[in-house]
């Protein structure tokens, strides 16, 4: 079941990356000067390394600790991101900015970001120097309790190994020490802006095929999100998804706020498969951004690396079968914090949308009330998931009266 308060914590390059980013760097070197500029800066001081990190795991987010000027901070480990730091540690640090660009977050909207160079952040025990940093002031870092993120762009030089089950992170630019099986292993694509991993994944529904390159991007804690243009250019036609509900409305929110309410999609894909893993009946809701993703929840099924040196994506089940099905019910509402009230974003289920609409507030859900809550403890308290039926009490948006309804996963 998607976490339905999760949010994305998502920063995408637009094509204009280089075009407004001309002056960035131009002191560090004449190799820079001379090359083309990306967000593929700077690099480790160590000539080899293999360091193993433990991570805390909160909203599905990995949580590292970094150093830097012999301080400890908080980051999420997010492959489908560049280097991120708050707007806090930026002043902190008394970082120059050295360029603004252009971001699309996840949701659809854009907005202009400024640029430093981190001069060194210690990551486990190998030191990374001159990684350009996007600057954000996203509350939701506060709420995290994180001071940025750990992107592509500093990993793009390291194999990365993910282990759910020990909770901890390999980063070595020796792959050769994991001792990975050529059986997991398939391509990967990293995109010249900030070395972004994509993959290939293989679909199935009947007698429908297809294949789907899509980023691999651990900052996002569902499994599979559906790029609606993906959709509509190549799969509605051939009915590869099962719609299970069609619904406006938004569930998004990226570093620039709430997504526009749009046409949304919940679809069952009776077949996904990763090199030798089959994932079976999984469920998978629409996105606004470009690419299709699959998220952190990966990490479920199988031990996964990320070969950045050599462009390789490994995924070894922990299942010898390489086969689960994730058959599952689902909750038929979606909600979203809109300032400090939570709000029903969308209303998947037909036959409620005469009761409930897009926009109602959220005042109570079983025993958790969210009414005179702030921002971040309506982003941390979500639905529990063992749960499979609620009484919901909802304040109309438009009447503001209340209404009280039972509803279940279907």
């Amino acid at each position: 079941m998607q976490d339905t308060f999760a949010v994305h914590l998502k920063y995408l390059l637009m094509k204009t990356f280089l075009q407004s980013c001309l002056i960035l760097f131009l002191c560090n070197s004449l190799s820079a000067q001379l090359s083309p500029l990306t967000a593929n800066q700077g690099g480790a001081s160590e000539k080899e390394y293999f360091s193993t990190l433990p991570y805390k795991e909160l909203k599905g987010k990995m949580i590292v600790e970094a150093i830097i000027n012999e301080k400890t901070y908080h980051f999420v480990l997010d492959t489908g991101a560049p280097m991120v730091i708050s707007k806090k540690l930026s002043a902190e640090l008394n970082l120059p900015a050295v360029a603004r660009m252009e971001i699309i977050d996840q949701g659809g909207l854009k907005d202009s970001m400024q640029v430093v160079s981190l001069p060194r952040i210690r990551i486990g025990e190998i030191n990374f120097n001159d990684t350009p940093a996007l600057v954000s002031a996203d509350p939701v870092f506060d709420c995290l309790g994180i001071d940025g993120l750990i992107g592509s762009n500093i990993l793009r030089n390291s194999t990365v190994q993910f282990s759910s089950r020990t909770r901890s992170i390999i980063i070595t630019n020796t792959p050769k020490l994991l001792h990975l099986k050529n059986k997991h292993a398939s391509k990967m694509f990293l995109d010249p802006a900030q070395s972004n991993p994509f993959i290939w994944i293989n679909q199935r529904n009947g007698k429908a095929k297809a294949r789907e390159q899509l980023l691999f991007d651990t900052g996002m804690d569902e499994l599979y999100a559906v790029s609606i243009h993906n959709y509509k250019k190549f799969f509605e036609e051939i009915e590869l998804f099962d719609v299970i509900s069609k619904a406006t409305g938004t569930f998004t929110m990226g570093v620039h706020g709430n997504a526009t309410a749009n046409e949304n999609y919940r679809f069952l894909l009776p077949e996904l498969s990763i090199g030798r893993t089959t994932l079976k009946n999984v469920t998978a809701e629409t996105t606004y951004d470009h690419n299709s993703r699959i998220g952190a929840k990966l990490l479920e099924y199988g031990v996964v690396t990320v070969d950045y040196i050599n462009k390789k994506f490994y995924l070894e089940p922990f299942d010898a079968s390489g086969s689960y099905d994730l058959a599952e019910k689902s909750w038929p509402l979606s909600f979203i914090p809109s300032g400090d009230k939570m709000t029903v974003g969308i209303v998947w289920d037909e036959k409620l949308r005469e009761t409930i609409k897009a926009g109602d507030e959220v005042l109570k859900i079983n025993d958790t009330v969210y009414e005179n809550k702030s921002f971040c403890e309506l982003l941390l308290n979500g639905m529990h998931p063992e749960l499979s039926e609620a009484t919901i009490i909802l304040k109309d948006a438009a009447t503001r009266a209340t209404k009280t309804l039972e509803i279940k996963k279907e």
